[in-house]
């Protein structure tokens, strides 16, 4: 008897479901991609046929309505991503959700409830801490072999899934946190602490 494929719905239309959530999916040996939701039914339908799915929702309720979908991936404007996770969760399916996982700290406490109750999996995009890099580090670390970090400086140089080739360092260390609002200030959050955070917890903004 073969695998068991696992057959998810892909919500969102953007450069990320484009590039990484619908391609990552069908790559995988047990991956199908059974669907796709966007509100942009045009701009659905053309990704669709071009990447191989075979169906084409314009409101999510009734895809999550499908008892053969076993799982979605959540591709949305960021303020979609709490009320669509909740209501995956509550039909019953695992959800792989995009960063940030929602607005506020209550509606990702809410959303973490949601997947005890339905004894479901949820997962966040923090895609880089699974990196051959970074694996190797936080071994490196958790032998001992660097001895204890207390400064953390990560560059990152964005080339890919509609970014254009720019270069952007983030320093993060006991004492100096982000002081510019906005755009910089989320970035070292979404993309540097959860990956530093989780190498060497020692080292979090105070």
């Amino acid at each position: 008897m073969g695998e068991r494929r696992i057959r998810v719905g892909v919500i969102g239309a953007g450069t990320f479901a484009e590039e990484a959530h619908i391609p990552g999916i069908q790559a995988h040996r047990q991956g199908d991609v059974a669907a796709l939701c966007a509100r942009n039914q045009q701009r659905a339908t053309v990704l669709a046929a071009r990447l191989g799915v075979p169906d084409v929702y314009t409101d999510y309720h009734e895809m999550l309505a499908r008892p053969d979908i076993d799982a979605v991936t959540i591709a949305t404007p960021d303020v979609l991503h709490a009320p669509i996770a909740l209501a995956a969760l509550e039909a019953g399916k695992h959800v792989f959700c995009e960063k940030p996982l929602a607005m506020t700290v209550a509606q990702a406490e809410q959303m973490v409830a949601a997947a005890t109750r339905a004894d479901r999996i949820a997962m966040v995009g923090f895609t880089f801490r699974y990196t051959r890099a970074l694996q190797t580090l936080r071994r490196l670390l958790g032998e001992g072999g660097l001895g204890t970090p207390f400064y953390v400086s990560m560059h990152v140089h964005w080339g890919a899934i509609g970014y254009p080739v720019r270069p952007w360092v983030g320093r993060i260390t006991r004492t100096r946190r982000p002081r510019a609002p906005g755009a910089t200030r989320r970035r070292i959050y979404l993309m540097h602490l959860p990956i530093s955070s989780r190498q060497c917890a020692t080292c979090a903004p105070r």
